[in-house]
This record gives structure tokens, C-alpha cells and sequence, in this order.
């Protein structure tokens, strides 16, 4: 169930993500975040958080015994 649980959560956070990721509010706003325009800072904050939950997912959800070495066929 732990397994489950995990790869619930990431398939949610991506699809927040995936909302989250349109920013009708800021695109007609001249403000500046850090230099930037805030658009533009929103989707930097954006790709970190996908990179951080594609990390997660690759270290929780991964599939086991996926990359093994040792070929599964009896060829050899």
C-alpha cells in the first residue's frame, strides 16, 4: 500500500502542477520578482517543483528489477 500511497501523491502534485502552470493573473501585470517578471519567476518556481517530483518519482515509483543487467531470456 505504501507504493500506492507514493504514487498517488506524485500523479496529484502533477496534476497540480499542470493547473497551476497557467498564470492569467500575472501575464497582464507589470510587477518584478528578483528582476524577473513575475510570469516569468512563477514558471521558474514551476520547473523546480516538476524537477523535484520527477526526482521523486524516480526514486519511489520506479518500477524494481526494471533496469537489471541480466537479460531475462535464455540466449545466453
Amino acid at each position: 500500500m505504501k507504493g500506492r500511497g507514493i504514487r498517488f501523491l506524485l500523479v496529484a502534485a502533477m496534476a497540480a502542477l499542470f493547473i497551476l502552470r497557467h498564470d492569467d493573473w500575472l501575464a497582464s501585470r507589470d510587477i518584478r520578482v528578483l528582476g524577473l517578471p513575475a510570469s516569468l519567476t512563477w514558471h521558474v518556481g514551476l520547473c523546480v517543483a516538476a524537477t523535484l517530483i520527477m526526482v521523486l518519482a524516480v526514486a519511489f515509483a520506479w518500477p524494481r528489477g526494471l533496469d537489471d543487467d541480466e537479460p531475462q531470456g535464455g540466449d545466453s
